[in-house]
């Protein structure tokens, strides 16, 4: 039976998702996700879950405030995305609480025996994302998520969010169901990129997905690459049962 995600329709990552608020309705404070990427070896899952098992009781026991999402790819890269709604005291507070609850104490680190990538900030950009009335595939069903990480070229980075400002337009004009989510990412390994989530059931639906905006990329490319350097693409898969959500 498949698993029901609850991953945030980033936006999705992203219903009742706070990342998709913030996509459609305006906010003082600009929200923010922190992402940890940790390189698993060949047979080290099981290791990693037992780890990640501790750090969620390390967590829940501790009154951890913040929700958690976890994913990983098909080269064992794995995704720790943290919503921090309150923007930067949330980045801050989130320190804090480290320090008065440490993680060694509890032999909860988070890495699992994997080697730390690296991490990054970044912010919603609302304006350049696309959430449908009825989208195809609702938040609570999202399993797999292709990311497409766009690297301006150096100055271009204009030029890049008109081309995804034009996409937008063109999927709410055609009616997509199809949910698009975009970040910049601001510190950390991806800084001065931005990111451009599709959400989708699995695999198979996300070409099918693709292959019907196809059309409209087609059309807005034709124009130009909007001055990227480089896009790099990136396919998730929830992993549903390590996430953490904060008790109410």
């Amino acid at each position: 039976m498949r698993r029901t995600s609850t991953i945030v329709a980033i936006a999705g990552l992203i219903a009742g998702s706070t990342l998709l608020g913030a996509c459609t309705q305006e906010s003082a404070t600009v929200p923010l996700s922190l992402k940890m990427y940790i390189q698993l070896s060949p047979g080290q899952l099981p290791a990693f879950e037992e780890a990640r098992a501790r750090s969620i009781e390390h967590r829940t026991n501790n009154n951890y405030p913040w929700t958690e999402y976890v994913a990983i790819t098909e080269n064992n890269v794995v995704r720790i995305w943290v919503n921090l709604d309150n923007g930067w005291a949330d980045v801050a507070a989130r320190r804090a609480w480290f320090q008065d609850n440490p993680v060694g104490a509890a032999g909860a680190s988070p890495l699992g025996g994997g080697d730390l990538l690296g991490t990054e900030i970044s912010e919603a950009l609302p304006e350049y994302s696309y959430v449908p009335d009825n989208p195809r595939v609702p938040a609570g069903e999202v399993e797999f998520i292709r990311e497409a990480r766009v690297f301006p070229s150096p100055g271009n980075g204009a030029g890049v969010q008109e081309t995804m400002g034009a996409i937008r337009d063109a999927l709410q004009e055609a009616g997509s169901d199809q949910t698009r989510y975009v970040t910049r990412n601001l510190i950390g390994r991806g800084a001065f990129s931005f990111s451009v989530h599709y959400m989708a059931s699995d695999a198979a639906d996300y070409y099918a997905s693709r292959q019907a905006m196809q059309p409209i990329f087609d059309r807005i490319q034709a124009r130009g690459n909007g001055n990227a350097r480089r896009i790099r693409n990136i396919n998730w898969i929830s992993r549903d049962d390590l996430h953490y959500t904060p008790a109410d």
